[in-house]
């Protein structure tokens, strides 16, 4: 066991000589900034200008103190980034530059020497006894507000504000309490063995609190930088497996495990999270039948809602293609590109089996055929698209998939008998018209869900209307391209 108190951390100057880091860890011990494998490091940023390039390293940044920055990132959509948001993931070697919103910044700054190291960075909020899952053999937990107690052998470990449990071992999982609310940022760290990162999923991870015999380094740091913000808590599902026959689906059917994990797992957002209650996604992710290896389409991903759990659910062994619209060409200049939410959740180490294209729907060019073609309040909004054929739409989906492959269609029921009528005007569609469209392209029917109806939808309003806000009535259509 090692501690390492705030004594012993190194303060530096930064590359481009703008300010000072204070050094947590780095590996290898001691190692310079040209030749470290990974590093963990807080900066305060006092003014604007831009970050010192790293060239071949992943990085992540969240805010520990201050307002926030707002950061113009070469070949993305400008990023806000608070105490508020989700950490923020970019290449080193991109041109980057910080502007503070308000008062001065410190934030937290995770690196990582690509193809031979990643990490993932995530926020936890603690109020209580939490097992928090660690699947990396190095692991960083900081407490950023409260107080902890880890459990480890052969004593329990105390951390207050912003004190540092470092985790040397791979130990399955950490058994962690407090007296209040706490909030605490995990830092997991592993080493690449192969070309493709072999990374653990929730659903992959073995809690074995036996093995937490572990080395561990506690990190005693300024309680200056001490404040009070909201995370996520994890939360662990343990349900059935659910097999699906391609018949109809309703409420309270059973959640296959690795659907289960993907939706708890904390490195979501808490803004979609909070979504799950009215969205439903282990349920309707069950009934189309995604499972672990396989490859899926995401088509017209909006914020990656979706995007995230389908990664998480077919792991490292499968992809997600998610396919974006691009820029519509009379879009205001300042309007947001289509394809920014989900290329930052590609840029994301955690969700490296994500890539993401940019054509128009009636193409699909894909690199290889795919198990399920999936697409989410999306269906009517095609039909509303100047010079696209949805006929042809649904055969680019079929030419797309492989031999028994899946298309989901899940959309905003319009009223029955209706057709395409509301398409442009509620942004309904009937569930009717869907179905004779798809299987006009050469589909069998194989099922549809109720776990997003909602009776008590009229169909007579805008699916915009704020009392409507993921509430609207939706139906889940499954089909099947014959073998």
């Amino acid at each position: 066991m090692q501690v390492i108190r705030a004594a012993g951390y190194r303060r530096m100057p930064w590359k481009n000589g703008g300010g000072e880091t204070i050094e947590i860890a780095v590996a290898p011990a001691g190692a310079t900034l040209a030749a470290f494998d990974w590093r963990v490091s807080m900066a305060r940023v006092d003014s604007d200008g831009p970050f010192s390039l790293f060239p071949g390293i992943d990085r992540t940044l969240a805010i520990l103190e201050g307002d926030g920055l707002r950061l113009a990132i070469d070949g993305r959509t400008p990023v806000t980034l608070t105490p508020d948001s989700e950490p923020c993931s970019f290449q080193g070697d991109v041109a980057v530059t910080a502007a503070r919103i308000g008062r001065a910044v410190t934030d937290l700054n995770v690196m990582t020497r690509r193809g031979q190291f990643q990490h993932r960075l995530r926020r936890v909020r603690i109020d209580g006894s939490l097992e928090l899952a660690i699947s990396a053999p190095t692991a960083l937990l900081l407490c950023h507000a409260g107080g902890l107690r880890i459990e480890a052998r052969p004593d329990a470990i105390q951390l207050q504000s912003l004190e540092t449990l470092r985790v040397d071992e791979r130990c399955g999982s950490l058994r962690i309490a407090s007296a209040g609310p706490a909030v605490v940022f995990l830092i997991e760290i592993s080493a690449l063995h192969t070309g493709k990162s072999p990374r653990a999923r929730p659903a992959d991870r073995q809690s074995d609190a036996a093995a937490c015999a572990c080395s561990v380094k506690v990190a005693q740091l300024s309680r200056r930088h001490a404040m009070r913000r909201p995370v996520a808590l994890i939360t662990t599902v343990l349900v059935a497996a659910l097999a699906l026959a391609g018949t109809n689906v309703r409420a309270g059917a059973s959640i296959p495990k690795v659907i289960a994990a993907a939706v708890a797992d904390p490195a979501r957002p808490e803004a979609d999270r909070a979504r799950d209650a009215d969205r439903k996604p282990a349920e309707c992710v069950a009934f189309a039948g995604l499972k672990r290896g396989e490859h899926v389409v995401d088509l017209i991903p909006g914020g990656g809602y979706f995007t995230r759990i389908f990664s998480a659910v077919v792991g490292p062994k499968g992809h997600v293609f998610a396919v974006a619209p691009p820029r519509r060409a009379q879009a205001p200049a300042d309007a947001p590109d289509p394809a920014a939410p989900v290329q930052a959740i590609a840029a994301d180490p955690h969700y490296n089996n994500v890539s993401v294209s940019v054509e128009r729907v009636t193409q699909l060019t894909l690199p290889e055929k795919v198990d399920l073609i999936w697409t989410s309040q999306n269906y009517h909004d095609i039909h509303n698209v100047p010079d696209v054929d949805v006929g042809a739409f649904n055969k680019a989906v079929f030419a797309a998939l492989r031999p028994g492959g899946i298309f989901i269609v899940l959309d905003h029921a319009a009223e029955a008998g209706s057709g395409f009528r509301d398409t442009s005007t509620l942004h309904r569609i009937d569930a009717e018209a869907v179905k004779n469209e798809v299987l006009a392209a050469g589909f069998v029917f194989a099922g549809e869900s109720d776990v997003v109806r909602n009776p008590a939808d009229t169909h007579k309003l805008k699916i915009f209307d704020p009392a409507l806000h993921d509430k609207t009535d939706r139906f889940i259509l499954k089909f099947r391209k014959p073998k």
